[in-house]
């Protein structure tokens, strides 16, 4: 489902920077605002590159776009939740985002419905890293799948 066909999945017509080739990632593109925002800004040159220039486009992206562009299950995740942040209005700049600590400095909730399930299932050790890659909800840590757990180093045997 790349985009370099000229529309998005919605058959709304895909707006293209630049000419062919590589395309930079330009520092104040708001896609890379906002992958840089997330820690993904890795994937930004593949991202601009087929047609995911704006933030409209990138709001159409699908979960096989991202598969197609090589993005794993729990980086999609985190990026899927930013838009939906974002079609919501919540995100950075509002309130809740204006905190002073950064999100590696705090402790999880023991409160939170994810750090409470991982708590209970002898499994809270994972709370942080999980809650850092995008399974911050439970309908997001019911897509948690084998290679995610390897790629966020979870130990062999453990299952969530």
């Amino acid at each position: 489902h790349r985009r370099d066909q000229g529309a998005s999945a919605a058959g709304a017509p895909v707006a293209r920077g630049g000419g062919a080739g590589v395309v930079k990632a330009d520092e104040g593109n708001p896609v890379v605002v906002l992958l840089k925002e997330i820690g993904l800004q890795a994937y930004a040159p593949a991202l601009l590159q087929t047609g995911f220039d704006d933030l409209e486009t990138l709001l159409a992206l699908e979960d096989a776009d991202m598969k197609d562009l090589g993005i794993p299950p729990y980086h999609a995740v985190r990026l899927r939740k930013r838009l939906h942040d974002l079609q919501r209005g919540s995100g950075p700049g509002s309130a809740a985002a204006d905190s002073p600590l950064e999100e590696e400095d705090l402790e999880p909730d023991p409160g939170h419905p994810v750090v409470a399930f991982l708590a209970d299932a002898g499994l809270g050790h994972y709370a942080k890293v999980l809650l850092r890659s995008g399974f911050d909800d439970m309908e997001s840590l019911l897509l948690v799948e084998d290679a995610d757990l390897k790629e966020l180093r979870g130990a062999r045997g453990h299952a969530v």
